[in-house]
């Protein structure tokens, strides 16, 4: 739930949202996830954000500092790694 959670960054896609939050820069998702763009791991819907996995470490993204949301997927840069993630569809 993001009430009373400070919101850093937002960006949404046709059917989903991103939200960037609290002071680790905590990356989070929902939508419907037909495509994967939530980056949760599986094709599920979800009502309520949910954090956003990374598949290679199954670790939780933070340090993110921009983000986009395309139709079917998405995409964010980890300052903190200097990395770009991309998951969905056409990623």
């Amino acid at each position: 739930e993001l009430r009373m959670t400070r919101v850093w960054l937002i960006a949404a896609g046709t059917d989903h949202a991103l939200f960037v939050v609290n002071q680790a820069r905590l990356l989070l998702a929902c939508g419907t996830n037909t495509h994967g763009q939530l980056g949760v791991g599986d094709h599920l819907p979800r009502y309520k954000p949910e954090p956003v996995i990374c598949t290679r470490s199954q670790r939780k993204l933070v340090g993110i500092s921009c983000l986009a949301a395309g139709a079917r997927h998405s995409l964010c840069y980890c300052q903190n790694e200097g990395l770009i993630y991309s998951w969905g569809a056409a990623r």
